[in-house]
């Protein structure tokens, strides 16, 4: 193909006569190059600088010029005067108007803006000097905004100008550390144990701080407050472990109003005068749970923890070893690494050269103390005249005492004091307070007719055995 009068033949050809434009010529467009194609060569040509015959650029690169224009800056005197400056009036308004915004019940802050409101708190909860500033610099610049992927910071802000002052910091810092550290130890009552006996603080697993968000929390919270009775289950294995002193708190400071009720569960694996006991006395606040209290209480997945034998000692000191003996029928133990080699040579839970599979037969032995396949339970406190727990709580079952007449409390009081000579050390009746519990069975004595014409009544820890009896009688 070719210009002018061949050309224009063509575009007759090709219908394309009449639109007025055949005259008409674009800037870079010709015949054989349109504008998408100049563009895309001069993309190829403006990364390269362009070069005379004596290697001198004449005409620079895109965005690589060298040529640099005379700086100028406005004549202007707020350059020279504060920024961003408040009146003391309008602080207080802004703090008054917070207070009023954070005492309104009925106002629910969604979602926090970034501002310093450390200058309208003005450092009210600041116990000193150093306690605001560290506040102050953990309001302006979080952890999250100098550290990380998110880190608007090129140089971290420190408080020191060498190393050497550094160190000092240091050092302070660890004195000031042992002294509160010596202070809570006797505070405690460990102070003048050994090394060895004293409990330290160490980095546990990140499994023991799971369930722990503050979205469950906010459901627990949601249920307590839409509930006027609480009702609080107890295991009667350990009803120390399981009880959770936050949400007593909370209902004693949040909500007086509601009523908080304790369930002694799984009573029937644990002898009755036991669970009598716990129903009595009053149960003590527990002290910081350590990673073995949460893995015997079964908070955490023991197929999750990486050393469970280490809590086979735990595990130990809670039972007794008979019915451990007679669960695994295993004799011949002394400690609890001999007592897991059995088990898996028992079991055939070996490894590869016959070694013994310490982590499985851990597992399988925590499983089974934590479903109930191996009897223990936690021994009450001691009953002391000075307790704060319910009175009047004699009954064997820590029932309350029902009302009688005159009558009925002179049969009693005979009673009593003819069960009291029968359960003396020669009378050969009455059950032994030093009694062994076997399982899961009751650990009393049958009721004789004496007994049942006083009235009194005696509850059973195996519910289908009375049951049949009874329906033997009838």
């Amino acid at each position: 193909m070719g210009t002018g009068k061949k050309e224009a033949n063509r575009r007759i050809r090709q219908g394309k006569t009449g639109d007025g434009l055949a005259n008409v010529r674009v800037k870079g467009e010709n015949f054989y190059r349109n504008a998408k194609k100049v563009k895309t060569l001069n993309m190829y040509k403006e990364g390269k600088a362009q070069r005379n015959s004596e290697g001198k650029i004449t005409k620079a690169a895109s965005f690589q010029s060298r040529d640099v224009p005379d700086a100028r800056i406005e004549p202007n005197r707020k350059w020279f005067t504060n920024t961003r400056v408040v009146s003391q009036d309008t602080l207080k308004a802004f703090r008054d108007a917070m207070a009023e915004k954070a005492n309104d019940p009925y106002q629910v802050l969604l979602k926090s803006n970034k501002l310093p409101m450390s200058l309208i708190r003005d450092g009210q909860d600041a116990k000193g000097i150093k306690q605001h500033e560290a506040k102050v610099a953990v309001e302006t610049s979080p952890f999250a905004e100098v550290f990380g992927p998110k880190a608007q910071r090129k140089r971290v802000k420190l408080n020191v100008s060498s190393l050497t002052d550094l160190v000092g910091d240091t050092e302070k810092s660890m004195d000031t550390y042992e002294v509160r550290l010596e202070q809570a130890r006797l505070l405690s009552g460990i102070s003048g144990q050994d090394e060895e006996e004293r409990q330290v603080a160490m980095a546990i697993e990140p499994v023991f701080d799971k369930g722990q968000s503050k979205r469950i929390w906010n459901e627990l919270y949601k249920v307590i407050d839409s509930s006027d009775v609480v009702i609080h289950v107890l295991d009667a294995r350990d009803p120390v472990g399981t009880r959770c002193h936050s949400i007593e708190k909370y209902l004693k400071e949040e909500a007086p109003h509601k009523h908080l009720i304790f369930v002694l569960n799984k009573c029937d694996l644990v002898p009755t005068s036991v669970a009598a006991s716990w129903v009595r006395s009053v149960v003590p606040p527990s002290s910081a749970d350590t990673p073995t209290d949460l893995v015997l209480r079964g908070v955490v997945r023991v197929e999750k923890v990486e050393h469970p034998e280490q809590y086979i000692p735990a595990v130990l000191n809670k039972v007794k070893r008979h019915h451990m003996e007679k669960t695994y029928d295993l004799k011949g133990w002394t400690n609890a690494v001999e007592l897991l080699e059995l088990l898996a040579r028992k079991s055939g839970r070996l490894l590869r050269g016959g070694e013994p599979d310490l982590d499985g037969v851990a597992k399988m032995v925590l499983n089974d103390f934590m479903r109930g396949k191996i009897p223990w339970f936690t021994p009450a406190p001691s009953r002391n005249t000075d307790d704060n727990g319910v009175t009047d709580r004699d009954g064997r079952l820590g029932e309350m005492p029902k009302k009688r007449g005159l009558k009925d409390a002179s049969d009693t009081s005979n009673s009593v004091s003819a069960k009291t000579a029968a359960n003396q050390p020669g009378s050969g009746r009455g059950y032994d307070r030093e009694e062994v519990f076997e399982g899961f069975s009751s650990d009393y004595d049958a009721p004789s007719p004496t007994d049942l014409k006083d009235g009194s009544c005696v509850a059973s820890s195996s519910p289908s055995t009375s049951t049949s009896k009874r329906r033997r009688k009838t």
